[in-house]
């Protein structure tokens, strides 16, 4: 584990995920990254978009996204699949609101390879599931995975996550850094 971030009281629009304040270790001590997430956002909807960027930069020219998923809704599966060619950060999966049923939260799981490397742009590979047992929301369920380009070159020293509203209290955000894998 490099940082777990729970959220407290009160929530906050963004997780900066480092090395506690100072940054992400480059040298060589881990070959890839790993975020996972388990969250809830404080407006009331049924799905919000998370957007991840790197090392501060927000640059929309520098990030894209393609992405599959397919949603449940009123006992009927939607398939969909479509892409990005510049965003506020690489998708990161969506999340349910404050209206959806309690204690229900969406999870994410993010793997960024090769996040050292100087020489290429960054691949980000996230894996989401957003549930919900709210029958009146348009939405039930939403399975989700998304490849992403950070085209930049620079190492990896930072990661923050953004929601379309705020995190609630109670999500949790860990960042880990992975040896071999």
């Amino acid at each position: 584990v490099i940082e777990h971030v729970p959220v407290g009281a009160g929530g906050v629009a963004a997780v900066v995920l480092d090395d506690g304040g100072s940054s992400i270790p480059v040298d060589g001590t881990y070959d890839h990254l790993l975020i996972l997430a388990s969250f809830r956002y404080t407006a009331s909807t049924y799905a919000g978009e998370n957007r991840l960027t790197f090392n501060g930069v927000s640059t929309t020219t520098e990030y894209s996204s393609t992405w599959l998923d397919v949603s449940e809704a009123g006992g009927s599966s939607a398939p969909a699949s479509d892409n990005e060619t510049s965003g506020a950060g690489v998708r990161a999966g969506v999340g349910v609101g404050v209206d959806q049923t309690a204690n229900i939260y969406s999870v994410v799981k993010i793997w960024v390879p090769h996040f050292a490397n100087s020489a290429t742009y960054k691949q980000v590979f996230t894996q989401n599931v957003m549930a919900s047992d709210d029958s009146t929301t348009d939405y039930y369920w939403t399975l989700k995975v998304i490849a992403g380009l950070w085209a930049n070159t620079a190492a990896i020293t930072s990661c923050t996550m953004t929601g379309s509203s705020n995190y609630t209290e109670t999500s949790t955000f860990t960042l880990y850094g992975v040896k071999g894998a």
